[in-house]
């Protein structure tokens, strides 16, 4: 499964953040694929500074999970069109300001990609997940 991990860039680290929900999102793939086929994931992100972005990366290395890495070259929503066709899902941390992330949630969505979102802001959490569109719950 190829994951496309973004989020909004932001003055405050919210690394922690991220490696705890991908270790969530890892675990209950995994747990769910069947045990003679294994669960094979592959990270897609944008190459973003103090992002998500950055963050996917980092968890992949430590996690020995290739990462394939998308950078803008001065074509940013271009770049993004091309990170939701190759993936199958999206988390997306979004500070429900970046119009990057607005951007890739709005066309994942129509795309009928499944996605999840999470905001971030200092201290403070809020879920949801959008699976072909429509709300169905917590991550």
């Amino acid at each position: 499964m190829k994951l496309l991990v973004c989020g909004s860039r932001r003055s405050f680290s919210y690394r922690a953040l991220v490696w705890s929900k991908l270790d969530e999102w890892y675990a209950n793939k995994k747990a769910m694929s069947p045990k003679d086929k294994g669960f094979e994931l592959e990270i897609i992100e944008g190459c973003c500074q103090y992002s998500a972005d950055r963050y996917a990366e980092e968890w992949a290395k430590i996690n020995n999970i290739k990462c394939n890495h998308y950078p803008a070259n001065g074509k940013p929503l271009l770049r993004n069109i091309q990170m939701l066709k190759d993936c199958d899902s999206v988390i997306a941390f979004w500070d429900f300001w970046s119009y990057g992330t607005s951007f890739v949630i709005s066309r994942a969505t129509a795309m009928k990609k499944p996605i999840t979102i999470i905001r971030i802001e200092r201290g403070v959490e809020v879920i949801e997940k959008i699976d072909k569109g429509e709300f169905v719950g917590e991550l």
